[in-house]
């Protein structure tokens, strides 16, 4: 059975657990620019894999499957590589050397008929006493809150609360979260074009 997988690359030192990628776009204005200069022209060929981590996320089978597509940017914090599967799974591993510290499974409903299976990843956000705390949005509209040292449930909302839905899977989160200041922002996506309705004369 198919897996899905993260690979870790290293080039002479070993990978730098601090050096921080702490959003999806990189930082808050989503530059996706790395100052990193240990890779470049003259190294990038001799790269090589140094771990390789199965996600599982395919090893319950259903159809939901068949559409499930890997397309998670991880984020990297203080030393802790965090990522999330298309079912929502989030993972957090060492990045030095691919050991699982955590795994967070929000228990989707795999009979649920989903338009899209994927998590594009999470978010961070530290309050003032210094907890952080990890976000993600999930394929069933829901918004979860995790410990970042121990990946357990801190709290989670339902998002399709206030909104009417003929069908649960009409309404999903796939993007990461966006945090700023105190606020969680979420888009979400819908299944458009999943019913039609014929009006007869």
């Amino acid at each position: 059975m198919m897996r899905m997988l993260i690979v870790g690359i290293a080039c002479g030192a070993a990978m730098a657990a601090d050096a921080g990628w702490t959003a999806y776009g990189h930082d808050a204005g989503g530059t996706r620019y790395s100052p990193l200069k240990q890779i470049d022209r003259g190294n990038v060929a001799k790269l090589h894999a140094v771990w390789t981590y199965h996600t599982g996320a395919l090893d319950t089978a259903g159809e939901a499957n068949k559409k499930a597509a890997f397309e998670a940017t991880p984020i990297l914090i203080q030393g802790t590589l965090y990522l999330s599967t298309p079912f929502n799974a989030v993972i957090a591993l060492d990045p030095v050397t691919g050991r699982e510290k955590w795994k967070f499974d929000p228990k989707l409903d795999r009979q649920q008929s989903y338009s899209e299976v994927t998590s594009r990843g999470v978010a961070a956000w530290r309050g003032a006493r210094g907890k952080l705390l990890i976000f993600e949005g999930t394929i069933d509209g829901r918004l979860l809150a995790l410990d970042e040292a121990t990946g357990k449930l801190v709290w989670q909302t339902d998002l399709t609360k206030d909104v009417t839905l003929r069908d649960r899977g009409d309404y999903q989160v796939t993007s990461a979260l966006a945090v700023v200041g105190e606020l969680v922002i979420t888009g979400s996506s819908i299944g458009d074009n999943r019913a039609v309705v014929l009006l007869m004369r």
